[in-house]
């Protein structure tokens, strides 16, 4: 025992000790081989994190000189011990392996959790806790971004889970049919009729949605609003007779005389819809609106025409309960918007499939877990609810996973619920900036724009960020 602590001084007594005091961007070129030169004379980058503090240093031999370990653009320098490059920079962890002392990787007990990738030969895991508070994954086209989320999708569907992949682009469908994953392929026109007032979903919520994607003003929302009121039971036609008496609007009067001869029920379409609003608004331009609000309401027809003349109507009832395919999928069932050519129609079936499985998994939780991957997520997550879905969607394990070009494109209320960040190449500078800002490291995040294809940075909750190698085909485990 003696002579093993005797041995174990000497080791440490006979080797010196460099901080990394910074580099520049023109180091990056040299990142690899210098990574190599490391390992070959046997020396040890070490990148360690104590109580959410991370730092690096270089370890060499006794006999290795200063002059060994310069590079273009980084300045390292001697210390006396440890403690000394506490307050120095992080160099990017090597994509290979170098004999790393410490590399900060998350550590789980139980066996929940997927490995996302390689830091060098050490798998970095995923814990499921960490996919249940939402994972944002960035990258500019081509870095990987969608293999990413691909592989998270197959790992996750392989622990049980099931995975819903709202596709914009159509790309999963031949990414994930390789695999032995149970794997179902929705587009148009077999996929499931989605009700525009959901039994599950509050109506301002689908009146939110409308809004937004029909670019309502706000008479023509207060006209969709008594319909999908009455539509929905919220509102009878009698009671909107008194409301008319109470406040004098003729308007009121021709919604109610309408929907009484045309009523609404789950097998309606938007055709219905449709029909129904031409009568009420017949009616009305006939005696009581003025000039203004007969073209306000005449613009509101052509809005949901659109959908009609476009062939997209059977997308969507008016009223009914959300489809239990998507609330409680099994393995990963890939929805592909792509084949909804229609920009404004493709907007409209996302948003009403995601804030409805939202509102179904609030109501039918079940105990199984659900994670919804959102590709082009910036086209879904700009309405004011969107906050209260990521702090809440926890307790009902239903994870999102979050996927945008840049952090730019995501409000800042959703960025700041977003767990585990996985960064793939990003050229912006002020995106550069943010995910500095983020990440801790000010030259890490500058490293965002020299990664490879298939290399991430990853940030977690459990650990240092890392860069990591993630892989399609690797193994979960």
């Amino acid at each position: 025992m003696g002579r093993l602590v005797i041995n174990w001084f000497r080791d440490v007594l006979g080797r010196r000790v460099f901080c990394v005091r910074r580099y520049s961007r023109n180091f990056y070129k040299f990142l690899s081989s210098y990574y190599r030169l490391l390992n070959n004379i046997g020396a040890k980058y070490v990148y360690k994190c104590v109580r959410g503090t991370c730092y690096s240093y270089i370890e060499v031999g006794s006999d290795i000189t200063s002059a060994l370990l310069e590079a273009p653009g980084l300045v390292i320098e001697s210390a006396r011990s440890i403690r000394e490059c506490t307050d120095g920079v992080l160099l990017p962890p090597p994509p290979a392996d170098v004999g790393f002392l410490d590399m900060g990787l998350p550590k789980y007990e139980k066996e929940d959790y997927l490995v996302l990738g390689l830091v060098g030969s050490k798998k970095l895991p995923i814990g499921l806790d960490d996919v249940w508070r939402h994972i944002w994954i960035l990258g500019s086209t081509g870095s990987g971004k969608t293999h990413t989320a691909a592989r998270l999708a197959r790992c996750l569907a392989s622990l049980g889970q099931g995975v819903l992949v709202l596709d914009w682009h159509g790309e999963y469908a031949s990414l994930l049919d390789r695999y032995n994953t149970r794997l179902r392929i929705l587009s148009y026109p077999s996929m499931p009729r989605l009700p525009l007032v959901n039994s599950d979903m509050p109506l301002e919520v689908s009146l939110d949605i409308l809004e937004r994607v029909l670019s309502l003003s706000p008479f023509q929302s207060s006209i969709l609003s008594l319909i999908l009121a009455l539509v929905s039971g919220v509102l009878s036609p009698s009671e909107l007779r008194e409301t008319e008496k109470a406040l004098g609007s003729t308007v009121f009067n021709a919604i109610s005389r309408a929907f009484e001869s045309k009523s609404l029920g789950k097998d309606s379409g938007l055709r219905d819809l449709y029909l129904l609003l031409l009568e009420a608004y017949e009616e009305a331009s006939s005696n009581w609106i003025t000039r203004s609000e007969k073209e306000i309401w005449a613009a509101l027809l052509r809005r949901i025409q659109i959908f009609i003349t476009s062939g997209y109507e059977d997308l969507f009832s008016v009223f009914g309960n959300f489809p239990q395919l998507f609330s409680s999928p099994d393995g990963v069932t890939v929805v592909d918007l792509s084949s909804i050519h229609s920009l404004r129609a493709r907007r409209l079936y996302a948003y009403f499939l995601l804030y409805g499985v939202y509102f179904s998994r609030i109501k039918h939780y079940s105990g199984s877990g659900l994670v919804v991957i959102v590709e082009e997520a910036h086209n879904l997550l700009d309405l004011d609810i969107v906050p209260t879905i990521l702090q809440e969607a926890r307790k009902y394990r239903l994870g999102l996973i979050i996927i945008t070009h840049a952090p730019s494109t995501l409000p800042i209320a959703a960025q700041a619920n977003l767990n585990t960040l996985i960064i793939h190449r990003i050229v912006g500078e002020k995106d550069r900036e943010f995910l500095s800002h983020i990440i801790g490291s000010r030259e890490l995040g500058e490293t965002v724009s020299s990664l490879k294809p298939g290399e991430a940075i990853v940030l977690t909750s459990q650990g240092a960020p890392v860069i990591a190698s993630i892989s399609l085909d690797a193994s979960c485990t």
